[in-house]
């Protein structure tokens, strides 16, 4: 999660937070397809 923080504290305070919800989201979805090329 420190990367995370990390980004979010070097955006601007202006940025949306659908913009932070959506980097969440592909950050889900990036660690999900990990997993499962770590499965097979």
């Amino acid at each position: 999660m420190n990367h995370v923080t990390m980004a979010y504290k070097g955006w601007p305070s202006g940025t949306p937070i659908t913009v932070l919800v959506i980097v969440i989201i592909a950050v889900l979805a990036l660690a999900a397809v990990i997993g499962r090329t770590k499965r097979k």
